[in-house]
């Protein structure tokens, strides 16, 4: 009976060890808007993160996606999703860029990050910052210049 006891505690302890290992490790996914401009970037928090996923709703057609470090994306119906397989090292950067033609006066934009640490996960992070992107009538349209 001690035996198993003993084994269990054990388990308990090693398992509550790896919990503590990742707390307070997070990516922090963040998002700009600078005119129609989208950017949401993130960094890696710790060593060995890896099979990153990022789903970014936008309510317009997405163009002109960039991504760095290289990985793949793809253009959905809904906004755009990009994957990363990794592992990368603590402190690595990552970045999303895509434009949008805006078709109306006031959107939102929404996303989700999604990743493993070591192995374990998949964890996953609300993209926060800006979310909002409002759009100005011109009155006077013959004062736009082409360029």
């Amino acid at each position: 009976m001690k035996r198993i006891l003993i084994a269990a505690m054990l388990v308990v302890a090693v398992v509550a060890s790896s919990a503590v290992a990742f707390a307070g490790d997070t990516a922090d996914p963040t998002r700009s808007i600078e005119g129609n401009k989208i950017t949401v970037a993130f960094t890696a928090p710790c060593s060995d993160f890896n099979a990153i996923g990022l789903a970014e709703i936008s309510p317009w057609g997405v163009r002109d996606v960039s991504i760095s470090p290289a990985g793949y994306h793809k253009i959905t119906g809904e906004g755009v999703e990009v994957i990363w397989f990794g592992p990368y090292e603590a402190g690595q950067e990552f970045t999303l860029t895509y434009t949008v033609a805006p078709l109306v006066k006031r959107s939102y934009f929404s996303g989700e990050l999604f990743y493993y640490i070591k192995g374990e996960g998949p964890f996953n992070e609300i993209v926060t910052g800006d979310s909002v992107l409002k759009v100005k009538k011109v009155k006077d349209a013959s004062s736009i210049r082409s360029r």
